[in-house]
């Protein structure tokens, strides 16, 4: 690898490129980990899932919608790797409680959280009622 050095005085960084997933040299920094992804069935969730799971991780995925939550455990499982489906609606603090003790049961602890969830609701600031902005906050 060619190695460039910055000018005197300059800050240095230094980057370690990661490998292709899935090729005999891969990176699997992640394996022996937990990973907890709310609003993991579609978009940015689903994303960081698959990247979880190709990283070595177990993945919890959970949200509203099972039938997309179930599509990601496929792919993590097409990958070899350990993953639950759990629908959850983050605004329901008992639907949280069981989606962390589900993920513990499973896989005996939580590494990682990551707190993806969100609802939108299309408006200006000044044209959302009182109710839809605690529910958009609420869900984040």
């Amino acid at each position: 690898m060619l190695e460039s050095r910055p000018p005197p005085g300059a800050p240095s960084i230094h980057v370690t490129p990661l490998l292709d997933a899935g090729t005999e040299n891969s990176v699997t920094r992640l394996s022996g980990k937990v990973a907890l992804i709310t609003g993991g069935g579609t978009g940015i969730g689903r994303a960081i899932a698959l990247a979880f799971a190709r990283e070595g991780a177990s993945v919890a995925v959970a949200g509203r919608r099972l039938e997309k939550l179930r599509e990601v455990i496929n792919e993590v499982h097409k990958q070899d790797g350990a993953g639950l489906a759990m629908e959850c609606d983050v605004t329901r603090s008992r639907d949280v409680e069981r989606a962390v003790k589900g993920t513990v049961e499973r896989f005996g602890r939580v590494n990682v959280l990551v707190n993806n969830s969100g609802t939108l609701h299309v408006s200006t600031v000044e044209g959302i009622s009182e109710e839809e902005w605690d529910r958009v906050m609420t869900s984040m």
